[in-house]
């Protein structure tokens, strides 16, 4: 899985087949007595297999709506399709397209805040329905500026994409407060949702390439950047050190619900 920052010890270097309880017994005592000011030393998610990638899930507003990412650390932003997206590929990805106007705490970057290189654009007034009022999604999108930016990757692909801003962290597939969940011995000592912060990422406009096909949602720039999520966890006080790890597994087959790695 992902695990952000570290234990309190440092790294844990122990043989899996001598030490495996014993290092549970520690991640458990780590999670229960957090002495720095009620800091977390650390957050665990599961990391997912996709087709030639790993991937995350993560959740974006409020009430939090399900998102998976591919963790890449070789860029630094967060980006997936929002609802108007053209021709993104919702009939493939594990999830529908974030919807702005579903979320209470969604807020459009405005120009005087743009960031990353990307540049101003002024839209026109709000579109209304044929009974003259806006629909939820437009209205939470609105009129006025917003901050347009671009990525391209070496095999080819690339989005478009306007900086947003909401409540988001990353968890399991399925939330522990959600019907069908596993319930896991670690639940009892971590609540995902503790490591919610608002958070800036790219609402897709548009995408080429694999983006549209691809089983995944989006993607989650993990490199050393002050963009990154682990970077901002660390800023919010919510994880007690600034880096992240990944561990994998292979498996054989992919499913869009998701096998932890």
């Amino acid at each position: 899985g992902i695990v952000a920052s570290e234990s309190e010890n440092g790294n844990m270097d122990l043989d899996y087949d001598t030490g495996h309880h014993h290092r549970q017994n520690i991640r458990r005592n780590l999670l229960v007595h957090t002495p720095y000011n009620g800091v977390h030393p650390y957050q665990t998610t599961p990391l997912s297999q996709g087709y030639g990638t790993h991937y995350a899930t993560v959740y974006v507003g409020t009430p939090p709506q399900r998102k998976s990412v591919i963790v890449d650390t070789g860029s630094h932003y967060t980006a997936f399709p929002c609802a108007g997206c053209a021709n993104c590929g919702e009939e493939h990805h594990t999830d529908k397209y974030f919807d702005p106007g579903q979320s209470s705490t969604f807020q459009v970057v405005g120009c005087n805040d743009c960031s990353g290189g990307s540049h101003c654009e002024h839209r026109d007034a709000t579109p209304l329905g044929s009974d003259g009022s806006a629909s939820a999604t437009t209205a939470a999108i609105g009129s006025g500026e917003r901050c347009i930016f671009t990525q391209s990757y070496t095999e080819g692909s690339s989005w478009m994409a306007y900086q947003a801003v909401d409540e988001f962290f990353a968890g399991p597939a399925i939330l522990p407060d959600q019907p069908n969940y596993p319930k896991s011995e670690e639940d009892r000592y971590i609540n995902h949702h503790d490591f919610s912060i608002p958070f800036m990422f790219g609402c897709q406009i548009s995408e080429t390439g694999l983006f549209v096909t691809q089983l995944v949602d989006g993607i989650m720039g993990m490199s050393a950047h002050e963009a990154t999520l682990p970077k901002k966890l660390h800023e919010a006080g919510k994880i007690k050190r600034n880096l992240f790890t990944l561990c994998f597994r292979n498996s054989l087959t992919v499913e869009k619900e998701g096998i932890n790695a």
